[in-house]
């Protein structure tokens, strides 16, 4: 079988996307809908970029600590088990960010999202605001990138265009 084409792809989406609206779904994040009050607590945790804490083997974590970090516990039973019985901790380090890395994420991460960007926040956490971070980015973007009430978002048409859009903010 043949992927589908963007065009097929792009058309299938809108057709899934205003069916889903019209059933009482909120579009909320770049690949997820739910009812008001019903979205995915640990997803938007990640999209926002808030710290959670994984526990056991195959777990995930992030600390918005500084610019933030995230590790991970192996997935091997035994070793997780091993570790904790010698008293060590079973979390790997994956990465930790610096300034721009931690600029670069927010960014990635909030466009996925309906809620965005808050223009505010972004230059209490970073001293600095989204469109002085992100010039060519911001540029490159076009219509798909709107700024209303403090909070930049992508359209709809964006949403759809992401890979294409994301890459100026890395």
């Amino acid at each position: 079988m043949q992927p589908a084409t963007e065009e097929v792809y792009a058309e299938s989406f809108m057709l899934l996307h205003e069916r889903l609206i019209a059933a009482g779904f909120a579009h909320y994040e770049i690949s997820n809908y739910g009812r008001t009050g019903r979205q995915c607590l640990h997803n938007l945790l990640t999209w926002k970029r808030q710290a959670y804490l994984g526990v056991g083997p195959g777990a995930h974590s992030f600390c918005d600590r500084q610019w933030g970090w995230r590790g991970m516990v192996p997935a091997d039973l035994t070793s997780y088990r091993d570790a904790l019985a010698a008293h060590r901790d079973p979390v790997v380090e994956l990465e930790t960010f610096d300034r721009r890395g931690a600029m670069a994420e927010t960014a990635y991460l909030a466009l996925r999202c309906a809620e965005g960007i808050d223009e505010a926040a972004f230059l209490r956490r970073f001293g600095i605001g989204f469109a002085e971070a992100f010039p060519v980015a911001v540029k490159r973007c076009g219509p798909h990138l709107i700024c209303r009430q403090g909070r930049w978002r992508l359209d709809l048409q964006g949403w759809l265009l992401f890979d294409h859009l994301i890459n100026p903010f890395l």
